[in-house]
């Protein structure tokens, strides 16, 4: 979703800075995980630090001493709405780039860039909600909006229009993205009565126990004070936390052979069509593709995007039996990431609509 924001801010750093031993790298930790925002590199034996391609010149190096990441993490966010804005304007009454506006405009609150005076945060937000009211035509997608909009009320501190939204999204489909913010603001806000008919509904929604499991997972997790499944389930019954409990230790095993075997769950590398020979050798970038990115793994999943392992890209996590969208490059594609280890990994072509983690949480395919 977010590559050709970070593939500009990397090749306008190269363009004009191009040292070739990169010795040290700065983490943009202010920014959620699920807007997938890239590593910055610093190029630091005589190299300065530079922005994206459009705000900056070529200049005589300068050795970096420091940098500050809630500058980065803000130069990324205001071209990230720029750039959201424009999608929007390009295609009006299209989801997708309403959800990528409203995700942004979320982070810009989440960091702090609204308090800061960095985005104007009341002016964006309304665009986004009208981006999201325009695209509420897509009824097979509903949901998702109402999700968005649900966590831009509760980023602006408006509780009840976020809770009713999320539980709005819940209403047309059950899905751990509304569950998750919606149950942990519940208890945060001490209305465990209404979280846990939520958790009800939702586990007997669940179409099979991967997805039974996530949502006992979730549940658990908004109570945080709570260390045991009888308080932190306390609305389920004795068989249900039996088969949590169950589930946990068989999670806690597969963890341990994948790191004593990094090799186990991962398949053999998919045909390649002949789109895919044919985009082989070309730069990644000849062309972008919307991805939906899919992890049918219960647990949360770290992956890498970008044209290969060892190449510059984008760290992230997939929450387990979730989804999102993702904007690549022909090219690129992404590698289930055991610590620094890469394991499994597809890359796209031009006909490629989805990038999915499969059921045993160690092999990507391609569709």
């Amino acid at each position: 979703m977010f590559g050709e924001d970070a593939s500009r801010l990397r090749a306008s750093t190269r363009r004009a800075c191009p040292c070739p031993t990169q010795t040290a790298r700065l983490r943009v930790g202010a920014l959620p995980l699920r807007l997938a925002i890239p590593w910055v590199a610093l190029w630091v034996e005589g190299c300065a630090l530079l922005m994206p391609a459009g705000n900056t010149t070529a200049s005589s190096p300068q050795p970096v001493t420091a940098a500050d990441p809630e500058e980065i993490s803000d130069t990324i966010l205001v071209q990230g709405i720029s750039d959201a804005r424009d999608a929007v304007t390009r295609a009006p009454g299209s989801l997708d780039p309403a959800l990528l506006l409203a995700d942004y405009v979320v982070s810009a609150y989440e960091t702090g860039a609204v308090e800061r005076g960095v985005v104007d945060g009341p002016s964006v937000s309304q665009e986004a909600f009208t981006a999201l009211s325009a695209a509420d035509g897509d009824a097979e997608r509903a949901w998702a909006g109402h999700v968005t909009r649900g966590r831009l009320h509760l980023a602006r501190g408006e509780k009840a229009e976020g809770l009713a939204a999320l539980e709005q999204s819940l209403k047309l489909k059950m899905t751990l993205n509304a569950l998750e913010p919606l149950i942990a603001e519940l208890e945060a806000e001490e209305e465990a009565k209404r979280a846990h008919r939520h958790c009800r509904d939702s586990l007997n929604a669940a179409s099979d126990d991967a997805v039974r499991y996530a949502v006992l997972k979730a549940c658990a997790a908004a109570r945080r004070d709570d260390v045991t499944p009888e308080t932190q389930l306390p609305w389920a019954t004795k068989k249900e936390r039996d088969f949590f409990v169950e589930q946990q230790q068989q999670a806690g095993a597969r963890r341990t052979e994948r790191l004593a075997n990094p090799a186990v769950g991962q398949s053999a590398p998919a045909p390649t069509s002949k789109s895919e020979s044919n985009s082989k050798g070309k730069s990644a970038g000849s062309g972008s593709v919307s991805i939906r990115i899919r992890n049918e793994c219960r647990e949360s999943v770290s992956v890498f995007f970008g044209a290969s392992p060892r190449s510059s890209g984008t760290q992230s996590s997939l929450g387990g039996n979730s989804s999102t969208s993702r904007r690549l490059r022909v090219g690129e594609g992404m590698w289930i990431m055991d610590g620094s280890r890469p394991g499994s990994g597809a890359t796209i072509s031009e006909g490629s609509r989805e990038l999915i983690v499969d059921r045993s949480c160690g092999s990507v395919q391609v569709k």
